[in-house]
């Protein structure tokens, strides 16, 4: 793999990089090996680190991987709120069979179709994965089949935010509830990142997120809870 990234054309080299640039600015820390990196931003517009376990692949092996449920080898994941792709190309390096997200930012949305084709590109390999451009309440979960699990990593309080921005916390927490339990008819596990340390509501922390899911009428499979702001992991079994 290394030897091939040291090798590749420098025309195709320069074609990614200047896609990168015109897709910014980049919420996802990504290295696509070789020195071809996005640089990612805050909301304040500073560059955020490689070793940040808010949103790169560090994220992924700190929280993410160590919670799963199972091996993904030969499992089928969705991921409500993909971004820019990063969490689809990683679960199916890992195995899975099928990959699949839903992004609404446009922008974003553009930058998971960047990062999946160039990924397949680097790695030679064709990446079974597929992006919707699509809000939550407008997607058609039940029309993609059964799937082994769903990730909502800090994205649970985009539901109901567009439709309902004047909503009262119940008419929230009803809608959100609602789509849980059409997300629990196609799936095997639901797996939730959220603050252990404070809560803003609408499924941010551990409190209303407890509420949701209770509201869905589905049990906690299991949590963790590791030392940071985005540290809670929360699973539910349907």
């Amino acid at each position: 793999m290394f030897d091939f990234l040291k090798r590749i054309d420098k025309d195709f080299k320069r074609s990614l990089i200047n896609e990168i640039e015109s897709l910014s600015p980049w919420y996802q820390p990504i290295d696509f090996g070789c020195g071809i990196k996005t640089t990612a931003v805050n909301k304040k517009g500073r560059k955020v680190s490689f070793n940040s376990l808010d949103r790169g692949i560090k994220k992924w092996h700190r929280f993410i991987k160590p919670s799963l449920p199972f091996d993904l080898n030969g499992k089928t994941v969705l991921d409500c709120g993909c971004n820019a792709g990063l969490f689809l190309v990683q679960a199916c390096k890992e195995g899975a069979a099928k990959a699949f997200g839903i992004e609404v930012d446009g922008r974003y949305y553009k930058q998971a179709k960047f990062t999946i084709e160039a990924f397949s590109k680097l790695d030679k390999k064709d990446y079974p994965i597929e992006v919707f451009q699509s809000s939550f309440e407008e997607f058609d979960f039940e029309g993609q089949g059964k799937v082994d699990l769903v990730l909502f990593l800090n994205t649970i309080y985009h539901i109901g935010k567009a439709t309902h921005s004047n909503g009262t916390e119940d008419e929230i927490r009803q809608i959100q509830s609602e789509m849980i339990k059409r997300i629990g008819k196609i799936s095997r596990y639901i797996m939730f990142q959220a603050n252990p340390r404070e809560d803003q509501g609408r499924g941010k922390g551990k409190e209303s997120l407890h509420n949701i899911i209770n509201k869905a009428g589905f049990d906690i499979y299991k949590e963790f809870t590791y030392n940071h702001p985005r540290g809670l992991i929360t699973i539910v079994r349907t």
